[in-house]
């Protein structure tokens, strides 16, 4: 049963023919020698096949359960083989997005979270944080992103980073989606205020002046003004944020 299970219906006459031959000519002898050595490699080649089909089935449930994302830390937390993935990946099965960050076929690659997961401990700020509020039209090819000084960013390329104090790299964050579903970290209004206005050097000037503007003009969002005070105190920056800010009120 289990030949016929592993090579099907012509197969397994055939095995069975030539097996039936082999016995008459070798007796008990060698039917138990051949039927040991069929049965040893029916069971292993029946376990391999199943631990592959798992590991698999392992792995697409992941990319389901992480709007079809697969990254090397999650297989690793599952204890699974890297070959798989190598396999899955040769098969068109997944694609590879950014070094161990995969997706299932046909989800779309979302750079913003792509960014993040690569190096989750960079929260978008300044233009990038005005683009999650609609503020800026033109996709931000190139983030802005602050993190802590002390963390350790040599392999981001072409990308704005400004580094603050580990007490201040949290202030003001929140979580948002991007527009295919994906949890990022950014600034709420108020915090990204205060960056652009206290790093408007390192900004395009110009763009600067245009997105206060529409920030302080714009219905759909309501500045804290307790909350801007307050963080502009703690990044230093009070007395210029509030000579800025006079002149959109």
């Amino acid at each position: 049963m289990v030949l016929f299970l592993l090579f099907g219906l012509d197969k397994y006459t055939e095995i069975s023919y030539n097996f039936s031959v082999l016995v008459k000519k070798g007796g008990d002898f060698l039917r138990k020698k051949l039927d040991n050595i069929i049965n040893d490699f029916s069971v292993r080649y029946i376990d391999e096949c199943f631990d592959t089909l798992m590991a698999y089935e392992k792995i697409i449930f992941i990319g389901e359960q992480n709007n079809g994302y697969i990254t090397i830390k999650d297989i690793t937390k599952n204890n699974i083989s890297r070959e798989y993935i190598r396999i899955l990946k040769n098969k068109g099965a997944i694609v590879q997005v950014d070094r161990g960050i995969y997706i299932l076929k046909g989800t779309v690659p979302d750079d913003f979270y792509i960014f993040q997961t690569r190096y989750p401990k960079t929260i978008f700020s300044h233009f990038t944080a005005l683009y999650f509020y609609n503020i800026t039209e033109e996709f931000p090819y190139y983030f802005d992103v602050t993190c802590d000084r002390n963390y350790n960013v040599k392999s981001i390329k072409t990308n704005n980073i400004f580094y603050v104090e580990k007490s201040l790299v949290n202030l003001g964050m929140i979580q948002i989606k991007t527009k295919y579903g994906n949890i990022v970290n950014t600034y709420d209004i108020e915090r990204t205020i205060c960056d652009v206005i206290r790093n408007d050097n390192r900004l395009d000037y110009e763009q600067v002046v245009k997105c206060l503007k529409k920030v302080f003009s714009s219905n759909d969002i309501k500045v804290d003004m307790h909350k801007l005070s307050d963080y502009s105190k703690k990044l230093k920056c009070y007395d210029k944020v509030m000579r800025v800010i006079k002149y959109y009120e």
